[in-house]
Order: structure tokens, then C-alpha cells, then sequence
């Protein structure tokens, strides 16, 4: 009976420290998947932006949103050096998914929002 008993113990022991291992390693990569997933959230209103430059780690998938604050906008991001190649185009309410490499972006308003200062609706995305 002792050497049942000793026995059942031992696997109660197993089995708890089998367990722990598990839930740590599934914590593990909960928590890595969390350091992968960015968000960036612009706001536009009449003829700017909320911030003048924003900053996003390079070669991570970051969730680009945009919203309308006052007036009817929407983001084009692109880079600096290279005004054809549009990267993603946004409109209030709506996200896309970027992964850029290191370099400086430039976020400019997709809608024209009138002669006030659509031309000078920008902003800067530095990607570090």
C-alpha cells in the first residue's frame, strides 16, 4: 500500500510539473507575438495631421489606422525619395497592415480637402 501510495504521489508531481512547463512556454510566445504586432493611429483634421512625425520599429507588421477628426481626409504613405511607389492608402475608419524597412515615409492627405492647405497636409514617418 505504501509503495502505491509513494507511487501515485510521484506521478501527481509529474504530471503537475509537466503542466507548468507547458503553460510557461505557451506564455512565451503569446508574449513575443505581442512585440511583433505594432499599431499606428493618424488623426487628420482641417489641413493637418496630430502629429508632425511619428516613429515605428522597422521590419515589424504595424497596423496603420486613420481617422477623421474634422473634414474629410484619408493618408497616402509613401517614401520621401520615390513620390510613385504608394505604400497604402487609408481612409477614415479603414487600416492597413505595413512592414517597412528602416528610412524616413511621408504621410500626406489622399482626399483634396480644399485650397486652405491640402498641398501642405503632411507628415513624416520615421521607420527605425
Amino acid at each position: 500500500m505504501k509503495r502505491y501510495l509513494a507511487t501515485m504521489a510521484s506521478l501527481m508531481i509529474l504530471i503537475l510539473v509537466l503542466s507548468a512547463c507547458g503553460t510557461t512556454s505557451d506564455e512565451g510566445s503569446a508574449s513575443s507575438d505581442q512585440e511583433k504586432s505594432q499599431q499606428l493611429t493618424v488623426i487628420g483634421s482641417n489641413w493637418e495631421f496630430d502629429q508632425e512625425t511619428y516613429t515605428i520599429p522597422a521590419n515589424v507588421d504595424v497596423t496603420f489606422n486613420y481617422k477623421d477628426d474634422e473634414g474629410v481626409h484619408g493618408v497616402k504613405l509613401r517614401p520621401y525619395d520615390d513620390k510613385d511607389n504608394i505604400i497604402a492608402e487609408v481612409m477614415d475608419g479603414e487600416s492597413a497592415t505595413i512592414n517597412l524597412e528602416p528610412g524616413t515615409y511621408e504621410i500626406r492627405c489622399l482626399t483634396f480637402c480644399g485650397d486652405g492647405g491640402h498641398k501642405e497636409m503632411r507628415s513624416k514617418l520615421v521607420v527605425e
